[in-house]
């Protein structure tokens, strides 16, 4: 009977477990200096200061081996659309007032001209080649996030460049599942113990 009660009660804890670990968590981005860390995404984002005055075309050339850009490839408009979202600003979103998240958000991916501005390539993932341009912008009295439109391939100061890898990180889950295993493991035990 003990070693029924054991086994029902290390199964009601694993179960608990992966529901714990299902439910969803909230976005959060993550300043680490030069990148930022987008949870939702699992993705590592480049600021965009790191490859302003430098055209689609010649950061794209710098993706492979030895490049100055090695191990980034240009985002997606799903991934672009869906930072912006997780930031709290979906596309063409319009603040009435100047916002203080809107311009943290510009700060975090380095202001491409001014504190004011944020603005880069991505990759169209529908056409491949195409580029689109995603910017924020506060102006006077209000602010824009998230507009994304056509953009032509120049090297300018004041456009960067989207650039994502993905992020290695364990699922917080399995942490949550072997813990509360081995607790399950050590009750079973004591209770034989006694």
């Amino acid at each position: 009977m003990k070693n029924i009660r054991s086994v029902l009660t290390g199964l009601f804890m694993g179960i608990a477990a992966i529901g714990f670990s299902m439910t969803s968590a909230q976005a959060i981005l993550i300043d680490n200096g030069l990148t930022t860390l987008d949870t939702d995404q699992n993705l590592i984002w480049l600021d965009l200061t790191e490859s302003t005055n430098r055209s689609y075309a010649d950061v794209a050339g710098q993706f492979g081996a030895g490049g100055d850009f090695e191990g980034w490839r240009h985002a997606t408009t799903i991934e672009v659309t869906a930072l912006f979202t997780n930031a709290g600003f979906p596309p063409s979103y319009f603040i009435p007032s100047v916002s203080t998240p809107l311009a943290q958000f510009i700060a975090l991916f380095g202001p491409t001209l001014a504190p004011n501005l944020l603005q880069g390539y991505y990759d169209d993932d529908a056409t491949s080649g195409d580029r689109f341009v995603a910017e924020a912008l506060i102006f006077s009295g209000g602010s824009f996030a998230g507009i994304l439109t056509d953009a032509t391939d120049l090297p300018s100061p004041i456009i960067g460049n989207w650039l994502v890898q993905s992020a290695a990180i364990p699922e917080p889950g399995t942490f949550v599942i072997l813990g509360l295993g081995l607790a399950g493991i050590g009750f079973a035990r004591r209770k034989r113990a006694a």
